[in-house]
């Protein structure tokens, strides 16, 4: 069934084609993006509708992911990422690049998703030390009838923290991965200036950085202040809603910033015009309801498959074990829950250590816990799992 769905992705990752010179209607340079999807796969479907919809007014049309796909969902986890591939795929991504959780499943498992991903990579500043050189492309350049625009990726230099810092180090604990952050304006800065000598006449970046200033020294809007020659920052991370944003850039001229938000709310559209003009669109996912039906066949027999894998009985519990209140806030966010003890329990017993902890990923109220610690003399995960 699986090998089943690749071959119909394959099919049609090439499945729409510019319109004829006889249908075009704009010679418009048309840049469709997201961020942030984290496996809400039931999106792609509509931004592929999306990007022909665009090819049949424009033969100049791209379609761009800024990171953290992989990851976040059901789809993802099953599978490490792999079936969501399979979907951008067959969505006919042109390029992408990395966002924090794109190293969730490690390096190795890493270098396997960008090698099956048919769109390109592009991440300046992943740099494997120990081959002394960047893993994917800085950046590159289309031709649009004349009108050249260069894309230059990068993810935060964040992301050893946010990911699983031994991922990115030898058994010494030595690091043999950078991601730049002590060069990385002027790093950055070198890459728009080498695309603007090959004769750039745009520059987009692509980056997984986020706007909040407040948690992250490194993040887009200081990239804008810190550069020159940077026309659009297309970014992610913090998973907010800009549909746009004028940021000024080191030399006094105006950089254009957007955001998508996160999980597929919205789809964002980039168009530069024959005169120069840039426009930015913001289009509300729910709202657009047009489908390629040849991705939405491969998401569903996708999904098919989860859905066997996941009615196996594994096991029971006989009380609850809620995630979510009944307004459906997190409760494993905000406090001790009977899934966080639950989680921390199977994690000493399959570890055979003597404590184990369950972590929040959010910060409390005073007086809380946001951690769930599970000990030898601790109760067993099911009384631990009883309601409170």
């Amino acid at each position: 069934m699986i090998a089943m769905v690749a071959l119909a992705a394959i099919a049609c990752s090439r499945r729409t084609t510019p319109a004829s010179s006889s249908d075009r209607r704009t010679d418009d340079i048309v840049i469709v993006y997201d961020n942030d999807v984290h496996c809400s796969v039931d999106g792609y479907a509509k931004i592929a509708a999306l990007k022909a919809e665009k090819q049949a007014l424009t033969p100049y049309v791209t379609l761009i992911s800024a990171g953290d796909f992989v990851q976040g969902g059901s789809l993802g986890a099953a599978s490490k990422g792999g079936w969501i591939v399979t979907i951008m795929n067959a969505a006919g991504y042109d390029y992408v690049t990395l966002g924090n959780h794109e190293f969730d499943y490690a390096m190795p498992r890493l270098k396997e998703l960008t090698s099956d991903l048919s769109a390109t990579v592009l991440c300046c500043n992943l740099i494997d030390l120990t081959a002394g050189k960047r893993m994917y492309k800085a950046w590159e350049i289309v031709d649009y009838g004349g009108t050249k625009v260069a894309f230059i990726g990068a993810a935060t230099p964040y992301s050893f923290n946010s990911s699983t810092p031994a991922f990115f180090q030898n058994e010494a604990g030595e690091y043999i991965y950078s991601l730049c952050a002590e060069t990385y304006y002027d790093m950055f800065q070198n890459y728009v200036n080498d695309a603007r000598n090959q004769g750039a006449d745009y520059v987009v970046a692509i980056t997984h950085l986020g706007d909040d200033v407040d948690i992250d020294p490194i993040n887009s809007q200081e990239l804008a202040r810190q550069t020159s020659g940077i026309d659009v920052i297309l970014d992610g991370h913090s998973h907010n809603l800009v549909p746009e944003r004028k940021l000024t850039a080191k030399d006094g001229k105006t950089v254009l910033y957007t955001q998508t938000g996160a999980h597929f709310d919205n789809m964002g559209v980039l168009t530069i015009s024959p005169k120069g003009k840039l426009t930015l669109q913001m289009i509300p996912t729910a709202e657009y309801t047009k489908e390629d039906a040849r991705v939405r066949f491969v998401t569903d027999s996708l999904k098919q498959v989860y859905a066997a894998m996941g009615a196996r009985k594994i096991g029971s519990s006989e009380v609850t074990l809620p995630a979510k209140d009944a307004d459906g806030d997190w409760l494993v966010r905000n406090g001790e829950t009977a899934l966080g003890d639950f989680c921390a329990d199977a994690f000493r017993e399959e570890l055979g250590t003597d404590i184990a902890e369950a972590r929040s990923a959010r910060t409390c109220p005073p007086g809380k816990s946001t951690t769930t610690t599970s000990s030898m003399s601790s109760r067993s995960a099911a009384s631990a799992a009883s309601p409170r």
